[in-house]
């Protein structure tokens, strides 16, 4: 028997196995016996049986994640759609929470693991939270594969990464014009600081990934291009449904949502990537997209955590509630397209008010 299985710590995850297995299949009953049916995860699961048969994930499916996602998706695809919906909820909601949980310990805020924990139940329990698991959404393991790949990134530690980036590069993309610009950054951060196994190891997953979804379909990657652009699906042509309201379409200039992005740049090729640069270029990200749905506005919450705790580092705790409580409670209404603006705001008000602290650290 190995050290690790007779370590207190192995026979605790032998301990949480059948805990995990219990919680699968009490997820499973739950979505049957409720009728729960996400109407996203079942285009995502119309796309893998699509893709699995021979055809098209793309045409006339409202599916716009990169072939790959539908592969990985293939065996949720052989369930029941009553049992695999439960499933899938369980698995969003706990990678919403370690998502959280991950990004409090590489900002190093809140300092204490009791709140870090309280603060990461919030954030999984929170609206934006709630439309990514009633539509079925991808976004909270996009999210999280986005801070594993910041991690990985930013550690000194290189060995035993090959799995993570390998799983973080496939999910990170599922969602590549929400994730987009911060992910951009990390890689940079990965080559700027001679850490070239991550962005290595996640050029060649990508590369596999299209041979293979190639090999399966050989049309996709104009045919995922079009429904980007042009589709015609419920919502309207392509990505964006029609009758979205954002930012351009309030009247804002197009080249100040620019504006966050780019000084999130420039932070960051000051200060390297540290919390509050990839914080500032996942609110900056959200900010200049010209279209973003409120489930997405989830990978929004490490930069809210961050600001707060910047805020709070300035002895200002009632600030430092605004963009937490931003994030809870503008999802209700006509207005969170002002929370990416909103936290860019606090950000930099964190920033310039700034002694240094464990928070922007």
């Amino acid at each position: 028997m190995s050290n690790c299985l007779r370590s207190p710590g192995g026979r605790k995850s032998w301990l949480l196995l059948p805990l995990a297995v219990a919680a699968v299949l009490l997820a499973a009953l739950f979505s049957d016996r409720a009728g729960f049916r996400p109407i996203d995860w079942e285009n995502y699961l119309l796309a893998a049986a699509r893709l699995r048969a021979g055809g098209s994930p793309y045409q006339g499916l409202e599916f716009f994640a990169p072939p790959w996602i539908a592969i990985l998706l293939i065996p949720f695809s052989l369930l029941p759609i009553e049992y695999s919906s439960g499933i899938w909820l369980l698995i969003s909601a706990t990678a919403a929470y370690s998502a959280s949980i991950l990004w409090t310990r590489f900002g190093n805020f809140p300092a204490a693991p009791r709140a870090r924990v309280m603060l990461s139940a919030l954030t999984a329990a929170s609206p934006v939270a709630f439309y990514v698991y009633v539509t079925g959404q991808i976004t909270a393991l996009a999210e999280l594969a986005l801070i594993v790949l910041a991690v990985l990134a930013t550690s000194g530690e290189q060995r035993r990464i090959l799995i993570p980036t390998v799983i973080a590069a496939l999910l990170v993309t599922a969602k590549p014009h929400v994730v987009g610009f911060p992910l951009a950054l990390i890689v940079l951060q990965a080559i700027r600081s001679r850490r070239w196994k991550v962005p290595v190891v996640f050029g060649t997953t990508i590369l596999i990934a299209a041979v293979v979804s190639w090999a399966l379909h050989p049309g996709w990657l104009g045919e995922w291009l079009r429904s980007l652009q042009t589709g015609e699906f419920l919502g309207g042509p392509g990505l964006a449904a029609g009758g979205y309201f954002g930012l351009r379409e309030a009247g804002v200039p197009g080249i100040l949502l620019w504006l966050p992005a780019g000084y999130a740049l420039l932070y960051w090729k000051r200060n390297g990537l540290t919390a509050p640069a990839l914080a500032l270029a996942i609110a900056g990200g959200l900010t200049l997209l010209p279209y973003l749905r409120i489930y997405d506005h989830l990978v929004l919450w490490p930069a809210a955590i961050t600001a707060s705790g910047m805020l709070r580092s300035k002895g200002s705790p009632i600030f430092a509630a605004v963009p937490l409580a931003a994030m809870l409670l503008l999802p209700l209404t006509d207005l969170a397209m002002l929370l990416p603006p909103l936290i860019v705001g606090m950000l930099l008000a964190g920033v310039t008010l700034g002694s240094r602290s464990p928070a922007s650290d």
